[in-house]
């Protein structure tokens, strides 16, 4: 019965962290379309008890299912599972600190719902090779949402194949405004690929616990400009 169901559920520990790198197989893309059906995408109408005798199932559910427990979650690589479902999925996950999107087929939508949490307060994230996403899309996200205020790790990773989206008036409007670049808390950063200048890097502001800088793919950023910026405003870059 539910009841017992609930009981049951309540000896169990939640998990706090899961990473699905990697999953492209046919065989997991079938599993989470049909975990999130029976599951998270669960409407009003389905929520009555089956013919049965009232028995429970995943279709009469009355509320989504929710992991509060869960704080880190790897996606990285999982590129074969439709863009609704894998949103949908992520959304069920609403306490998450660690986020890593790398190379998925997310949307600009997702990043609007995850702007709109109260309960998210994510200190990782990646968005590298998310070919979905836009510009506007991201430095919204970063400037606006309330979630990235606390960001101490950002990738904004991109390479020859998939280069940022980001424009130079973009990067420096996340630079200049986005909380998790002003409070000079980030420990890593990664902005390969995107339209980063000299000028930019002066822009920064002074970045004392910065360990980890990515730069790769700016051709046009000179040597000079990147010696004084670690010498000036990121000292403890290793």
């Amino acid at each position: 019965t539910d009841d017992d169901d609930l009981e049951r559920r309540k000896e169990c520990k939640d998990l706090t962290a899961v990473d699905f790198t990697g999953c492209i197989s046919a065989v997991f893309f079938s599993a989470l379309n049909e975990f999130v059906k029976e599951y998270i995408d669960v409407s009003d109408s389905s929520s009555s008890s089956d013919e049965e005798g009232g028995r429970w199932t995943p279709s009469n559910r009355k509320f989504p299912l929710q992991f509060p427990g869960l704080l880190r979650l790897g996606l990285m690589g999982v590129r074969s599972v439709r863009t609704d479902v894998l949103e949908s999925f992520i959304l069920a996950f609403p306490n998450l600190t660690h986020l890593d999107l790398s190379c998925t087929r997310v949307s600009p939508e997702l990043l609007v719902s995850l702007a709109s949490s109260e309960t998210l307060r994510l200190q990782a994230l990646s968005l590298s090779r998310c070919t979905r996403l836009t510009a506007d899309s991201i430095t919204d996200f970063l400037v606006h949402g309330r979630c990235t205020f606390g960001l101490k790790q950002l990738s904004l990773y991109g390479d020859a194949t998939y280069p940022s989206p980001l424009t130079a008036d973009h990067l420096s409007t996340i630079i200049t405004q986005a909380p998790c670049f002003t409070s000079s808390a980030l420990e890593y950063l990664d902005l390969s690929s995107t339209p980063l200048s000299a000028l930019h890097l002066t822009f920064f502001p002074q970045q004392p616990k910065l360990r980890s800088l990515g730069l790769s793919y700016i051709r046009n950023l000179p040597i000079r400009a990147i010696a004084d910026f670690l010498l000036t405003r990121a000292p403890s870059v290793e």
